[in-house]
């Protein structure tokens, strides 16, 4: 009996928790976090994708001990739920291209790799602001994880192919149809 009540205690007291309105993020039926916003989540996103800043530059790299581009983006991103496939290239079939002028935090950005007379896509990062027209975007370059700033890149800029967004709250299923 003294068991029944206190699982009935708790299950009131976690239903009352579910239903707080200040919380930040609910469950959904499948027990994973649901945010109520977008932006939510993509600052979260943005929050654990700085915990590897200064992470070693490796190449085919998916784990902390070393990344490269795109194992860097789909490693952060599958800590959310959302499963990117492994290269950049891959990577940007993902989501819908929108304008570099509307990207904003957690957007992807594509680029030519090294080779600049290429039109294929060698590299992927995340963007971590957007504000006054400034882009910055945190990735896996040549020697580590970094943060840099897209508009006053002598590098970047003429590289730069496209920036996707990704519904970030679907469910895999969702992002596949």
């Amino acid at each position: 009996m003294r068991q029944l009540l206190l699982l009935i205690f708790l299950l009131v007291g976690l239903t009352s928790i579910a239903q707080d309105s200040t919380n930040i993020a609910t469950l959904n039926s499948r027990d994973t976090i649901r945010y109520r916003t977008d932006e939510e989540l993509a600052q979260d996103i943005i929050q654990y994708a700085k915990n590897f800043l200064g992470t070693p530059y490796v190449y085919g790299g998916t784990t902390p001990s070393g990344f490269d581009c795109s194992g860097y983006v789909r490693y952060v991103m599958s800590n959310f739920g959302i499963e990117l496939s492994r290269t950049s290239t891959a990577q940007s079939e993902h989501g819908v291209e929108i304008p570099l002028s509307e990207a904003q935090t957690g957007d992807l950005l594509f680029f030519k790799g090294r080779n600049i007379s290429s039109s294929r896509i060698g590299h992927v990062a995340i963007v971590l602001s957007n504000e006054n027209d400034i882009i910055r975007f945190i990735h896996a370059a040549s020697n580590n994880v970094r943060i840099d700033t897209f508009n006053d890149s002598r590098y970047y800029v003429p590289r730069f192919l496209k920036a996707t967004r990704i519904d970030l709250q679907a469910t895999p299923k969702e992002r596949e149809d």
